[in-house]
């Protein structure tokens, strides 16, 4: 545990290992419990293999956890929740550096940044205390020069999803102080029944996903509107939550607006947040992806970990997820190449894995595999051996 005069606050009612082998702080700074990088630090922290290693997370003091298991929450007076101005976050990780490193606890091994501001905090702790720090890349951002500058950087360890990413970003996955990481899904659902494939229609396409522009749902409502002869034998289920962001509720009564306009209440279904997607799933007849350099979702590797095949754009790390008979990819941001794929769906045109061989396809990018791909980096850069 933290010391009294540090900034930040234990979380209520959570306790800690006494004396654990590794401590690791994952700073993520955000005010809510939405998105992949808390799911995937909930799934590395159930699938830890080494006895004492303990995960705590560095989030804004507003934070509010809505989604289980709990995790142990340090809160900082200034965090660095998103933001879609640049000079808004890089006054927030300011801030944050500045709380961050006055409140001077040396009892973490390692310090791991998840996000943009994140990375920032991270940076000026390595420099400023001299010790190296983790960052994992969840985004694909615009500023790939910057990404490329803070991976040369001697004290940062980068950490890529995919080759896709490292691609896009033109960061050798060899390079000195890089990993290829995979995001992770929960094993749970490694030992769920397989998804049944039921032709019988309606076919339902699930997504799962905030309600945001860069995930594109209104590309499966333009295929679906331009293919009237597909009512009744094909719906849309969506499950993710509107985000507290102008952007997010603005694309959400836009989406809201364009089902009602093209007489698509029948056939397309927004749900709101979930927090049982494995049910969800397992009503499903294919999942849906059409965002635009999707990092690597966790609801995909769930699904594909179930047996369903998967509709997703060609880009990002759907290309890397979904292999060869476990899906279609479409053209980015084409809604008529979308549609083509809807039609092979419906007339039984794709040639696909057995469930057993899409699950297979994703096994290794399973919590307690990746699990043992950071324990062996935290090891490295903790000094310490994981054996």
């Amino acid at each position: 545990m933290t010391s009294p005069q540090t900034a930040f606050d234990d979380a209520p009612g959570l306790e800690c290992p006494a004396e654990p082998s590794v401590r690791i702080l994952h700073l993520v700074g955000g005010r809510s419990d939405t998105g992949g990088v808390l799911s995937v630090l909930r799934s590395l922290q159930a699938a830890a293999s080494r006895p004492g290693l303990e995960h705590n997370v560095w989030v804004d003091r507003q934070f509010r956890e809505t989604r289980s298991p709990s995790l142990d929450y340090r809160r900082a007076r200034f965090g660095v929740p998103e933001t879609s101005s640049p000079l808004r976050l890089l006054g927030r990780a300011l801030l944050a550096s500045w709380e961050f490193l006055r409140a001077r606890d040396d009892s973490y091994h390692v310090i791991h940044a998840h996000t943009r501001g994140a990375l920032i905090v991270a940076w000026l702790f390595s420099v400023w205390r001299r010790r190296p720090v983790v960052f994992t890349n969840h985004n694909y951002a615009r500023w790939r020069a910057l990404y490329r500058w803070f991976a040369k950087r001697k004290r940062i360890h980068t950490v890529m999803l995919t080759p896709a990413m490292a691609r896009y970003y033109g960061i050798p996955p060899d390079a000195p102080r890089v990993s290829l990481i995979s995001a992770c899904f929960d094993d749970r659902f490694l030992g769920h029944r397989l998804a049944e494939r039921d032709n019988t229609e309606p076919l339902r396409l699930i997504g799962v996903g905030s309600l945001t522009s860069w995930k594109k749902w209104d590309l499966v409502i333009d295929a679906l509107a331009a293919r009237p002869a597909t009512s009744g034998r094909l719906e849309l289920h969506v499950f993710g939550p509107v985000l507290p962001f102008a952007e997010s509720e603005r694309f959400a009564a836009q989406l809201e607006r364009k089902v009602r306009d093209l007489n698509l209440s029948d056939r397309v279904f927004f749900h709101g947040e979930t927090h049982d997607v494995l049910t969800e799933l397992r009503r499903a007849s294919w999942f849906v992806l059409p965002s635009n350099n999707e990092p690597c979702s966790v609801a995909l590797m769930e699904a594909l970990a179930l047996g369903l095949p998967a509709l997703v754009s060609r880009s990002g790390g759907s290309v890397d997820l979904v292999a060869p008979g476990c899906g279609i990819h479409f053209e980015v941001g084409s809604s008529e190449d979308l549609g083509r794929a809807l039609d092979d769906i419906l007339n039984d045109r794709v040639q696909l894995r057995e469930p057993a061989e899409i699950r297979r396809s994703v096994a290794a990018r399973c919590a307690s595999q990746v699990a043992l791909e950071y324990e062996a980096l935290y090891g490295r850069i903790a000094g310490l051996t994981t054996e």
